[in-house]
């Protein structure tokens, strides 16, 4: 496995950063029990040595990013190599205590990865493996293991489809939050899943990578009443509007029996390349009905430990999670010897750590994962914690007694370049007390690697930057990146666009400016740099978001004080802006909405026009309207996933404002308002197909 290893570390430097550049090393793997790695200089090479292949691909990485200086990120690859190999002036020792490095939230899945091919997801695990990650959630195939599950059970095959939900909103069905949302996905796609899944799993496997599965607490159809008439279920009400599975009562012998029938399918369709599984009862919902939380739990656990004494219950602390009585399950999971059975994920640690006191120190002392949860619907702005991380993290590390690991779990990624990089580095220190990393000497290396030259102009932004839109205390209100005014509902009165949002802007927006102004300065030595543009788009739209809300404030005030001239001039200069927005916006196809609404396109092209049209619906509903009005209006999901994106900020966006405009304008004038049904306006652009 060794040689695999390597021969694939190997194969992501050739990938990445070109075949020259693999000639550099001389990589090697040595047992070890401590997760580390080593370079030196030999034979006019550089040798690697660790303890495994992500150990082995970190450190290999290492070296390119602070020797080569270039830089591997969800976003893009600057990969401009010197010509010559670069040697350290010593050898170069590091390791880390975390042993789990964890990656994804469910919703990643879907605001990110819904409609990714073959190719996605490989840039995506090379990504992982040279951060260091070594566990990874993939519900990839998950689909197709359901579909035959909900078969096997006696559903109809044509039912057993409808009971499954679109590419879109599979991260929701697998927490239980909602089914029976789709126009039926074929077998060909079904087939698709698994085998793009297996291609993931083989290549996590030759680095030693594991993917997280999904486990079983119980989830069923309603409907399986009208098949088994002797199940116990308990109905778990609704989730924003949808309605939720059922959940079999867990110290039943049909939960048993439906465990082991799930359990057997899976590893039938995804095979058995690992001894984690996730699962969460009641996420942001839903009761146990008559049972303890402590009984689901213990059932839950017993039902997995079956199928392997090593199996591990991994577990999202959010909201309500875990209950006090999961806790207690798993202290007490065969005699109390098994805590290592369960562990949890504590979901927003940089900024809501639960580890500190949330049903006891540390879970009571339940083996948990510290995780960064920068992104919240894929909703995109400048926004972090970096600070938080930076004293938080080092701190848990030296004390805390049951942390094993760090993870990323943004519902969103590809949105803070900066902050993933910074979190998977600061884990790795030269001997066992982990430090705080100097902000800004960090930062100075980091830009040199992101633009491929140095620039202290771009330093001077960044500088600025960490010391309002990445630190914490300008971060405090909602969740997430604060919102842009011109993504919500028009209204005199807006404080957020999403219902769990934000769009206030806590620091002094004149110094965000003034780091653009001196990121700008430096365009002739850095244009050739692609990070370097999209920075300059990136801070640019942030500064119109930021004069969004001046621009709205002065409007506001027109109308309120029946100023007709100014109001007509300021609406617009704010319409106006909008459409600059979205000018701006599309200079970048990270951008761009129709790069997502084409991978939805590109994805179901082979199948028949009902799916391709489905896949698109998914994937245009899911940024605006989310669901059905229901769902969007009291169901609170309007606009969760709203995007600064070229498009929808033309197409939907302005059009809302220009309704709104428009009838404020006939009030003002003594007339009265036309239909003012947002809805119908978002209802329409997403099925604009």
């Amino acid at each position: 496995m060794n040689d695999i290893a390597i021969k694939t570390v190997y194969e992501m430097v050739q990938r990445n950063f070109g075949a020259k550049c693999s000639d550099f090393f001389s990589l090697n793997i040595s047992k070890d029990n401590t997760d580390f790695f080593k370079i030196t200089s030999e034979n006019e090479k550089i040798c690697v040595t660790a303890n495994n292949g992500v150990s082995l691909a970190y450190g290999v990485y290492y070296y390119l990013k602070n020797y080569c200086h270039v830089l591997l990120s969800q976003k893009g690859v600057q990969n401009k190599m010197p010509s010559e190999i670069v040697y350290p002036k010593n050898d170069i020792y590091k390791k880390t205590k975390l042993k789990l490095r964890y990656a994804y939230n469910y919703c990643t899945h879907s605001y990110t990865m819904a409609f990714w091919n073959e190719q996605d997801w490989q840039k995506e695990l090379d990504f992982l493996a040279f951060h260091g990650v070594n566990l990874v959630l993939d519900i990839t195939g998950e689909e197709k293991v359901w579909f035959e599950f909900f078969k096997a059970i006696g559903f109809t095959e044509e039912k057993s489809r409808e009971l499954l939900v679109g590419p879109a909103y599979f991260a929701w069905f697998c927490m239980g939050n909602m089914y029976n949302y789709c126009k039926a996905l074929p077998n060909e796609y079904l087939n698709d899943r698994v085998l793009l899944a297996k291609k993931n799993h083989e290549f996590m496997k030759k680095l030693g990578m594991t993917p997280v599965f999904m486990g079983y607490s119980g989830m069923i159809p309603l409907e399986i009443t009208k098949i088994d008439k002797e199940i116990e279920i308990i109905p778990q009400g609704k989730w924003c509007e949808f309605d939720r599975p059922a959940m079999i009562k867990t110290d039943t012998k049909s939960y048993e029996k439906y465990a082991k029938l799930f359990y057997k399918i899976q590893r039938d369709i995804l095979g058995s390349d690992t001894n984690y599984f996730s699962t969460d009862p009641f996420h942001e919902g839903g009761t146990s009905g008559s049972l303890t939380n402590e009984t689901v739990a213990t059932n839950i656990l017993k039902a997995l430990k079956k199928e392997g004494d090593d199996n591990i219950w991994v577990v999202q602390s959010w909201g309500e999670n875990p209950t006090s009585g999961l806790l207690d399950a798993a202290a007490k999971f065969n005699d109390g010897s098994s805590k290592d059975s369960v562990i949890i994920l504590d979901l927003y640690a940089e900024k809501n750590p639960h580890y500190k006191d949330f049903r006891g120190k540390e879970f009571q002392n339940t083996p948990w994962i510290y995780c960064m949860l920068d992104n919240f619907g894929g909703r995109i702005g400048l926004h972090g914690n970096i600070d938080n991380i930076n004293n938080d993290l080092p701190d848990a590390i030296n004390t805390a007694n049951f942390l094993k690991g760090v993870g990323i779990t943004p519902e969103g990624s590809d949105t803070n370049a900066l902050l993933t990089e910074f979190l998977f580095d600061i884990i790795w220190s030269e001997n066992d007390k982990t430090t705080e990393i100097n902000l800004y000497d960090y930062l100075e290396n980091y830009l040199y690697s992101r633009y491929g030259i140095k620039s202290n102009n771009a330093f001077l932004c960044y500088k600025i930057l960490v010391d309002t839109v990445f630190k914490t205390e300008f971060n405090n209100i909602g969740e997430g990146a604060p919102e842009s005014i011109i993504n919500a509902i028009p209204d005199f009165e807006i404080e957020k666009v999403s219902f769990w949002g934000n769009s206030k802007i806590g620091y002094d927006k004149e110094e965000l400016k003034k780091a653009y102004d001196f990121l700008i300065k430096d365009y002739d030595d850095l244009k050739d740099s692609d990070y370097y543009l999209f920075d300059i788009v990136d801070i640019k739209k942030q500064i119109l978001a930021n004069t969004a809300i001046d621009l709205h404030e002065k409007l506001t005030l027109a109308y309120k004080n029946h100023d007709l001239e100014t109001f007509k001039t300021t609406s617009d200069e704010f319409l106006k802006l909008i459409l600059e927005i979205d000018s701006l916006l599309s200079t970048r196809p990270e951008f761009k909405t129709e790069n997502f609404i084409n991978m939805a396109k590109n994805i179901s092209s082979k199948y028949d026009e009902l799916t391709k049209r489905e896949f698109i619906l998914n994937a245009r509903k899911l940024i605006s309207t989310w669901g059905d009005r229901i769902n969007a209006e009291k169901g609170c999901l309007r606009d969760y996933s709203n995007r600064q994106w070229s498009g929808i900020t033309k197409e939907l966006y302005y059009k809302r404002w220009e309704v709104f405009i428009k009838n404020r304008l006939l009030e003002l004038e003594n007339k009265p308002p036309l239909e003012e049904d947002y809805f119908k306006i978002e209802n329409e652009w997403a099925n604009n197909i």
